[in-house]
């Protein structure tokens, strides 16, 4: 059975927005097996929450109105919208051990980043504005999931979607274009070779679908070429990049050469 830590009841109260209101701090630390319960109703549209809500505890959405969170959230147990809309204003991680879920008739509207490690399970509706993903192995059970492969890259994700159809663009929007050193992202395709299908813009795909990252490397007259002309110098290797390892037993040869000729000398 559910440890209950408190439940704040938005009904009639008039409230349309709460960072001050005298029953609640601007940070709320939900304790481990503990659940936090907001009821929003619908008499008044909706209500956001400046909070920043912290610690082990879960949280639930429950009532036919609105609750808008624009804190910093950083609690790491289960999320369950049962009725009405919850809207993620800012960033939002689901834990590695946790659970988001949206019941029927309930709707997510996600405005921000959200970060799945584990489960985000949908039988209601979502409105997604901003970026869903997380790691390959991540589920996001009654959504469209799209796998961006970096291709020798940093790092591999697969995104989600209400429908089959995912905009590159939100990966630059949301810093999450995949980046290998010394080399140039010039592309999405369909095959890792890029032999099959440049995908740009909009892309309408199949669920578990995969894309591959397309690679150039980094060459412009030498400025940017990988390896650079003195990796051999700073990083003490051999060849003709550089002084390097060889050089420096070159010197040491020579030193030795020359003390032994001194000693001949006397």
């Amino acid at each position: 059975m559910r440890k209950i830590l408190f439940v704040i009841t938005i009904i009639a109260l008039g409230f349309t927005s709460l960072p001050t209101h005298p029953a609640l701090a601007a940070e709320i630390n939900l304790a481990a097996g503990a659940t936090l319960t907001i009821v929003r109703g619908a008499i008044t549209p909706e209500t956001t929450l400046n909070i920043i809500f912290t610690g082990d505890g879960s949280l639930i959405k429950q009532g036919a109105g609105t609750l808008i969170l624009t804190g910093a959230n950083t609690y790491t147990g289960d999320t369950e919208i049962n009725g009405g809309t919850l809207v993620l204003g800012s960033n939002y991680t689901v834990n590695a051990s946790a659970t988001f879920t949206v019941d029927i008739g309930a709707t997510l509207t996600n405005n921000a980043t959200l970060i799945n490690n584990a489960t985000l399970g949908v039988n209601g509706t979502v409105i997604n504005n901003g970026l869903i993903y997380g790691p390959v192995a991540a589920s996001f059970a009654g959504m469209q999931t799209l796998i961006l492969d970096a291709n020798g890259g940093a790092e591999t994700i697969k995104v989600a979607e209400s429908s089959t159809t995912f905009d590159l663009a939100k990966l630059t929007t949301y810093s999450k274009n995949p980046t290998r050193r010394g080399y140039k992202l010039v592309g999405w395709n369909t095959a890792a070779d890029g032999s099959g299908t440049p995908v740009t813009g909009s892309y309408n795909f199949a669920g578990g679908d995969t894309i591959y990252a397309q690679w150039t490397p980094l060459d412009d007259g030498g400025k940017h070429k990988w390896p650079p002309p003195d990796y051999g110098r700073k990083h003490g290797e051999c060849g003709n990049t550089g002084v390097g390892t060889f050089g420096a037993l070159a010197l040491v040869s020579a030193l030795w050469a020359g003390g032994l000729r001194g000693k001949r000398k006397m």
